[in-house]
């Protein structure tokens, strides 16, 4: 595991290294110091306070999204009996999610997805097994909202490397086999909770019983999480909320052409910004997406709206900046007030 985990982080420095040099070919660092000391300070710094407010309304949007997917039948839990909640608070999620996106930007492996279910079954009566599915519940939706979108916008694909359209087509293929998955496994929850129950049994019970029940509960709550959706009803809403949060993860990128007082023509490159980069950060790479995301705004803006390669570089350092410190801020903050730190974060991180 050690050695699977050692490979894995070896592979995302190598590709963040690799997307950075292949961004930096291009770039004259005489004509992007020149293009960064030409910025508005004032804009600047208007520009960022505008993107700390956009995070955080983002944050809660997320918030809002994950508590539909987790349900009402949760416990807050509390030193004193009598003041335990019957109802999840967006606060305690909008936490949760604060400190996952701040683990992900100091930690490697993507550790966010697994700080921030730890963090909530700290606090709340949710197991880390149904936070962890719920997560990976909101990353369909994500993915689905981006391979959409990607479809629409790129009819026509040579412009992009050939690596870009092979990887979605196969997310394409995933994406299909995970909803069928997942309708079957909420048709038919009973009969896979049975299938598991006489797997674990024949498989564990001559060993120690206990196992059994053991991996029967995990289970259980994996596949409570996964059928979150539950009705068509609560897919619809929980779709809405997803658009609406890409349409806010979409504003930074137009609030940075602000900054560098680009006003005209700039819908279909931010649309592009919010697909491309999406999907240039999914691959493996350094804590805080390096190299991944300065990738994706370089084929976005240089290749496909002929963007100066100078620009586009200034553009992703900014944007990037501005993510970075809001973030990384934002999870000290919150971090301090819940009377944690840096080492029990990772410590989380490693008993998830």
């Amino acid at each position: 595991l050690n050695l699977k985990k050692a490979i894995t982080f070896l592979v995302g420095i190598i590709i963040s290294i690799g997307s950075l040099a292949i961004v930096l070919k291009d770039v004259e660092f005489k004509n992007l110091f020149e293009i960064i000391s030409k910025l508005s300070w004032p804009l600047t710094i208007s520009a960022f306070i505008a993107n700390i407010i956009i995070m955080i309304i983002s944050f809660y949007v997320r918030a809002i999204r994950w508590k539909i997917l987790l349900g009402e039948d949760v416990f807050i839990k509390h030193k004193d009996i009598s003041k335990i909640s019957h109802n999840l608070s967006l606060k305690t999620l909008f936490e949760s999610i604060s400190l996952g996106a701040f683990a992900t930007f100091i930690l490697p492996f993507r550790a966010g997805e697994f700080v921030r279910p730890a963090i909530l079954a700290k606090d709340t009566k949710v197991s880390f097994v149904k936070g962890l599915s719920s997560c990976f519940i909101e990353r369909v939706f994500d993915l689905s909202f981006v391979l959409i979108g990607f479809a629409l916008l790129f009819n026509d694909r040579s412009k992009l490397p050939e690596s870009f359209s092979v990887v979605a087509d196969l997310l394409n293929l995933i994406l299909v086999g995970i909803f069928v998955f997942l309708f079957l496994i909420t048709i038919y929850r009973t009969w896979f909770l049975r299938v598991a129950s006489y797997i674990f049994s024949i498989t564990f019970d001559r060993v120690n019983k206990k196992f059994s029940e053991i991996f029967f509960k995990i289970t259980e709550q994996v596949i409570e999480g996964l059928t979150s959706i539950g009705s068509f009803g609560r897919f619809i809403e929980v779709s809405l909320w997803t658009v609406l949060l890409w349409f806010f993860q979409a504003i930074p990128f137009v609030i940075t052409f602000i900054n560098f007082e680009i006003f005209s023509n700039i819908f279909k490159p931010v649309i592009e910004l919010l697909i491309i980069v999406a999907l240039s950060v999914a691959l493996p790479s350094a804590p805080g997406f390096l190299g991944t995301f300065q990738i994706g705004v370089d084929i976005t803006l240089t290749k496909l709206n002929s963007f100066d390669p100078n620009l586009s570089f200034a553009f992703s350092i900014l944007n990037h900046l501005n993510s970075i410190i809001c973030i990384l801020g934002l999870g000290f903050f919150i971090m301090i007030r819940k009377g944690l730190t840096l080492i029990s974060l990772k410590d989380k991180n490693t008993d998830s």
